[in-house]
């Protein structure tokens, strides 16, 4: 009888979180509600809350998996890098792609949603284990090609994992703003061109 009852509340966990990804892949995370979702997914908002404690929790429960893929593919570029650092860093920003659309899940959405209204802290947690699992995968990609001696080992790498971090994001964030008028090879081009000014500037700075 509880493995009965467990299966079934695995069934209405991924029924609810289905119904999520449905409605927020339509609308957005903003515009999608819990109201909406539970109606979706044919549960009480009741039961909804006791599953996931709240909106950013559903959306959490969504991503964290997406993540952890991300991680997965990283950790192989990591592992046998390619062999210019700038196609290193590229290489593995693609492996924080989405995989269908960096659009799939509005996170960015779900972020600013949180900078307004901080009382969701799940979405702190999304965000927090979204930046943990790239700063330090980036780090980790830099000391390899340091090992290799493709990256010069003289920099203080915290302040490069910033400033890649904050390359990655704000690029996101840009074709994210751009609402489809900005085509995804379009935002890598851009990105691309502005990593090998950043390495061609630490090269020269490590031959002085």
């Amino acid at each position: 009888m509880t493995g009965l009852r467990e299966r079934s509340k695995q069934k209405r966990r991924q029924t609810i979180l289905s119904a999520a990804e449905a409605l927020i892949r339509k609308n957005g995370y903003s515009q999608t509600t819990i109201d909406e979702i539970a109606g979706a997914a044919d549960v009480s908002v009741g039961t909804l809350y006791s599953y996931f404690g709240s909106k950013g929790g559903v959306l959490s429960a969504l991503m964290l998996p997406i993540v952890d893929h991300m991680e997965e593919k990283a950790a192989r570029i990591i592992a046998s890098p390619p062999k210019r650092g700038v196609d290193a860093v590229a290489a593995i920003f693609e492996a924080y792609r989405f995989s269908d659309d960096w659009k799939s899940l509005n996170i960015l959405a779900a972020f600013d949603a949180y900078s307004t209204d901080r009382a969701d802290s799940a979405l702190d947690d999304i965000k927090t284990a979204f930046e943990r699992v790239k700063k330090r995968q980036l780090r980790e990609l830099l000391e390899k090609l340091a090992e290799q001696g493709v990256f010069p080992d003289s920099l203080d790498f915290d302040d490069v994992v910033a400033l890649l971090y904050m390359l990655l994001i704000s690029h996101f964030e840009d074709y994210l703003a751009a609402r489809g008028e900005m085509h995804y090879e379009e935002m890598i081009v851009n990105m691309q061109r502005r990593l090998r000014v950043m390495f061609e500037c630490w090269e020269t700075q490590d031959t002085e």
